[in-house]
């Protein structure tokens, strides 16, 4: 079967994407469980057959336990799982667990005795106890991302809901960029480091503008799933950083189809006119996209886009100076069109009064 040479362009587009994405997860921004596996006395259990399941993707991470009862999975992209502990003549363990970007959590397991075909199930909820590593972060999730108001669509702005972290670009001693940069850099400073201090990851690979070491533009935020701040005694996987990490997860595609389209209109149709133009639509933007992700083949391929355009213009004032002309700047003001007085004169208890 011929294609189109636009079609066929499109396709070797997208296989890049999806290769792309698979060889970036399994950095930094993937998550692991550890934990130990016993039985109700309290001894291990080892060789029991520990399998983690994604429930909108259907990846699926299988490991057993060894002589001391201790399994580990990963990498593990964050999602929702069901997590499994098989062993015989035990009953099944299911628990739900929800992994956000670069979570490394510790879930200890303790098996019934009885029949494989009966199951013990274990809600332990979306927060899970870091006891695994001493890292201090915080994750800002989709949730977040949609609900709080965001100035131009930009998520990098919530960066500064982390305790202990403050807009750099805001204080005197940053090197502010200049055209030549991208728009919505982010200059984040944790724990007083300066500019430079912090890395940036989106879906594991360095997302840096390294001329200014500024964090490079989020993606929209239809388009980011949640980002984690690590601010404090983070892993040597990450390197480059001295004071904080930044890895941001991208959204992708699930095994149901979803997608939206959106747009954001701001002008000054309801807003007072602008004291210096008149105008009183000083700005006028509109911010407008899609997105849309689903399987190309259930469980084993999937794919997600996203587009946002933005147009925005504003009404510009006028001002106007006036430059001394040549016979001014000899001391000639004799074509000015009033009496200027004395420099240190007083009329009418007013210094520098001009005389008509």
């Amino acid at each position: 079967m011929r294609f189109h040479p636009v079609v066929r362009v499109c396709i070797s587009l997208l296989l890049f994407g999806v290769l792309f994405r698979s060889a970036a997860v399994g950095q930094a921004e993937n998550s692991r469980i550890d934990g130990v596996v016993t039985d109700p006395s309290g001894a291990v259990v080892s060789g029991a057959q520990i399998t983690a399941v994604n429930t909108e993707t259907q990846l699926r991470q299988v490991t057993k336990t060894d002589a001391s009862g201790v399994y580990s999975i990963s990498p593990l992209p964050p999602g929702a799982y069901k997590l499994t502990a098989e062993q015989a003549g035990f009953e099944t363990y299911l628990e739900n667990v929800t992994l956000t970007i670069s979570e490394k959590v510790t879930i200890n397991l303790q098996l019934k005795i009885g029949q494989p075909t009966s199951t013990v199930t274990v809600n332990a909820g979306e927060i899970q106890i870091n006891n695994t590593t001493a890292e201090v972060s915080n994750v800002v999730d989709e949730h977040t991302i949609k609900e709080l108001p965001l100035n131009g669509r930009d998520p990098s702005s919530l960066i500064l809901l982390s305790p202990g972290v403050m807009n750099l670009m805001n204080t005197s001693i940053a090197m502010y960029p200049g055209s030549d940069n991208f728009l919505n850099e982010q200059g984040a400073s944790a724990g007083g480091g300066q500019q430079g201090s912090d890395y940036a990851l989106l879906d594991g690979i360095q997302n840096m503008d390294l001329y200014y070491n500024l964090t490079a533009p989020f993606p929209n935020a239809d388009a980011t799933q949640e980002f984690r701040v690590i601010t404090s005694n983070f892993g040597a996987e990450y390197g480059f950083s001295s004071n904080a990490v930044i890895s941001i997860n991208t959204k992708s595609g699930t095994n149901a189809f979803h997608g939206g389209a959106f747009e954001f209109l701001r002008n000054g149709d309801l807003n007072a006119a602008n004291w210096f133009t008149g105008a009183g639509n000083p700005l006028k933007r509109n911010q407008f996209g899609a997105f849309v992700g689903g399987p190309i083949s259930k469980g084993k391929l999937f794919f997600f886009a996203n587009y946002q355009g933005t147009r925005q213009s504003i009404a510009q004032g006028t001002i106007t100076e006036f430059t001394p002309t040549a016979a001014m700047l000899n001391g000639d003001f004799s074509a000015v069109p009033i009496t200027l007085g004395p420099p240190f004169a007083t009329v009418n208890g007013k210094p520098n009064q001009v005389s008509p």
